[in-house]
């Protein structure tokens, strides 16, 4: 006769909760519970795997989805942390083209969805979604995630959230679209649009790298702080500061070079634009106004080297110890004065 203990012990499990928890008391999400049990409490067999409740979960195994218009985990609670745990939600949609040009078949799943805020994803991958790779709502928190070929954009959030060490390549659509908040350390290539589109204001992009994309590099609105990032080979601006009424961008430190068409930027003024590089654009080196322009390379562009644009107000526009050379429009076009010396070609040239 079997022990009362070891019947209590079977009891135990044939009542627990569908989700498994790991040894950490994280609970588990894996492709075998997600088609055949449901892996929560509430959650039924089949996709999405529905989270809705705050915590934390962990990916035991890689996610496949059977068709593009299948969504694989979506959040319906604040305050979610999903542990990717190195794997891999994977769809059925491939892209073409270097940027991409289009992706099949496209439809309206996405890898992770959460619209509810203060939720994070980190360490893993989202490969070959219909719609977008990862979307999550405000205060959200991504990092070290790789989102590549999805039919949308590859990885974007709501207010207020964080970006950083993730990757977004050869997607449809922008790389990274951030509402607002800091964006950093990221990468994003060759996707259809934008390489890291920002739109809130007062944000802080820093210490990215976008290439490639067939839209601008970088593109933030409002006030932001934009700063030691690499921009190289886009098709349109390698750093678009400002559609918005609200100006006052720091951008310093940065690589512009050789984008399809301005380095630098600005449709609004009061910037401080510092101690950057802007080499051999299809555009103007640098474009903005009523700004001031410090320390910068800008040669070799197919346009002005330093375009201030004129409007009623002229010579608002302050430059110095920057350097210019062989720009085909001219190196300084517009008005601005100089209040320090420049280098210009092989010359230095000193204000009165």
């Amino acid at each position: 006769m079997k022990s009362r203990s070891f019947l209590w012990s079977l009891a135990a499990v044939v009542l627990a909760p569908v989700g498994a928890l790991a040894s950490n008391g994280v609970t588990e999400i894996n492709q075998t519970c997600a088609v055949e049990t449901g892996c929560l409490a509430g959650d039924s067999a089949g996709f999405p795997v529905s989270i809705t409740s705050a915590g934390s979960y962990v990916l035991t195994s890689d996610l496949s989805v059977p068709n593009a218009n299948t969504t694989a985990i979506e959040f319906s609670s604040n305050q979610i942390s999903l542990d990717m745990n190195g794997f891999a939600i994977r769809g059925v949609t491939s892209c073409s083209g270097s940027p991409v040009t289009s992706c099949a078949p496209t439809g309206s799943g996405l890898g992770i969805s959460g619209f509810s805020g203060r939720s994070s994803v980190h360490d893993g991958r989202v490969i070959g979604m219909g719609g977008n790779g990862v979307s999550l709502g405000t205060e959200a928190h991504v990092e070290n995630v790789h989102a590549e070929s999805n039919g949308g954009y590859g990885i974007g959030t709501g207010g207020n959230s964080v970006v950083t060490r993730s990757s977004s390549i050869r997607n449809l659509d922008a790389g990274f679209k951030i509402n607002s908040g800091v964006a950093r350390s990221n990468t994003a290539k060759e996707n259809g649009d934008d390489g890291i589109r920002v739109l809130g204001w007062a944000s802080v992009v820093e210490s990215n790298r976008s290439g490639t994309n067939d839209g601008d590099g970088i593109e933030c609105d409002g006030a932001c702080n934009i700063h030691d990032n690499t921009s190289w080979q886009n098709s349109g601006h390698g750093i678009l500061c400002g559609s918005s009424s609200i100006n006052g961008f720091v951008i310093a430190r940065n690589a512009a070079t050789n984008n399809g068409q301005d380095g630098i930027n600005c449709a609004v003024p009061n910037n401080s634009i510092i101690h950057n590089t802007a080499v051999g654009n299809q555009g103007d080196g640098i474009e903005s106004y009523h700004s001031l322009y410090l320390g910068n390379n800008a040669s070799s562009n197919t346009g002005a080297g330093l375009r201030v644009i004129q409007t009623a107000e002229a010579f608002n526009d302050a430059y110095g110890q920057n350097f210019f050379r062989g720009n085909t429009e001219g190196d300084v076009v517009g008005g601005a004065f100089a209040v320090d010396c420049n280098r210009i070609g092989t010359s230095t040239v000193c204000p009165p």
